[in-house]
């Protein structure tokens, strides 16, 4: 339980870093910017997508998108997802398998627990 709960701390950390990033990339150009494990621009590359020190060993693997039902240059989802094939596959969070905040300040869970953030 205590692995469980500084992975998932950790990823929360990581989610409030990235949107700062993303805030500041915002007043630069306009525009937030979608980023992912596959991604191939300079300018996404520079978002880190897992949420420990190494992808090998993070819970989480993270990812920037447009906020559901609106266009990236008005708001930007940054989401991570518990134990996928690109971090620590053997890593589970059934309370909290997807956390993610957005650039309206929502902070949103999926997973048996009703709220994973604190």
């Amino acid at each position: 339980q205590h692995v469980i709960s500084t992975r998932r701390n950790e990823a929360q950390a990581m989610l409030l870093r990235l949107m700062l990033q993303q805030e500041r990339y915002f007043t630069q150009n306009g525009t937030y910017i979608a980023f992912s494990s596959g991604s191939t621009g300079f300018d996404a590359r520079q978002f880190q997508w897992w949420s420990g020190s190494r992808p090998s060993g993070s819970g989480y693997e993270i990812e920037g998108k447009a906020c559901d039902e609106e266009p990236i240059d008005q708001c930007v989802q940054v989401v991570a997802t518990a134990g996928t094939a690109m971090v620590d596959a053997s890593y589970r969070d059934d309370d909290c398998r997807r956390m993610t905040l957005t650039s309206t300040g929502a902070r949103l869970s999926a997973g048996t627990r009703a709220n994973c953030w604190r």
